[in-house]
């Protein structure tokens, strides 16, 4: 129970233990290689350091630890294998599949989905949001939450700058470029959905009914 409770494996549901942090690394000209992006990701950009040791794997086991389960796969792109700094998650009747990357000084947020499907997007953030909040107070890691970000369209014409980064503002659904803040450009429709407000769940006026809590849980 301890090490369930550190996040340091999780259970899956074949009944084997993941532990990510016993695996290797992808190292970062393979990760380059293998999560060049046809669309954004979504990055969760840590300002004044590099992610503290450990974070990125218990984040990894929260996610894989929860009632509705995001499924730990080894065996379907861009990976197809799982390390300590890069794993593939299919989401359940979602036709979505999620790949969650550390590079240092952020986490990376890529996604593979069936037309239509971008509608999930808004989930998978508040997902990933509440998880890393959640690691971060039980696991008592002193640092700041990272910042929601994305690739600089107006400054990374080549690979060599592609860890140039900008920031949303979103009341003008704009990008301002961290390395010059004259600098920006209009959030595309994928950052924007990345980003876009979840519609707050409908419960009952004498409290939650089980129906309730199963709708806010999967939807």
């Amino acid at each position: 129970k301890i090490f369930q409770y550190l996040y340091i494996f999780a259970r899956l549901e074949n009944g084997k233990y993941f532990m990510p942090a016993l695996l290797p690394p992808f190292t970062s000209t393979e990760l380059d290689q293998l999560l060049n992006p046809s669309t954004p990701p979504l990055l969760f950009h840590f300002e004044d350091s590099c992610a503290p040791a450990g974070l990125f794997c218990a984040l990894v086991v929260c996610l894989s630890s929860q009632p509705i389960s995001w499924k730990v796969r080894h065996d379907i792109k861009p990976l197809m294998g799982t390390k300590s700094n890069a794993v593939c998650f299919e989401i359940p009747k979602r036709r979505l599949v999620i790949t969650l990357a550390d590079s240092f000084n952020q986490f990376e947020v890529h996604y593979r989905c069936a037309e239509g499907y971008e509608k999930y997007l808004p989930k998978i953030t508040e997902v990933v949001s509440e998880g890393l909040e959640e690691v971060v107070h039980n696991r008592k890691f002193n640092i700041k939450l990272p910042k929601k970000a994305f690739f600089c369209q107006a400054c990374n014409d080549t690979p060599s700058t592609r860890r140039h980064i900008a920031t949303p503002v979103l009341e003008e659904k704009e990008l301002v470029c961290s390395m010059d803040p004259i600098n920006g450009c209009k959030m595309n429709d994928i950052e924007s959905k990345w980003l876009e407000p979840l519609p707050l769940p409908s419960v009952h006026p004498d409290g939650p009914t089980m129906e309730n809590l199963m709708d806010i849980l999967i939807t």
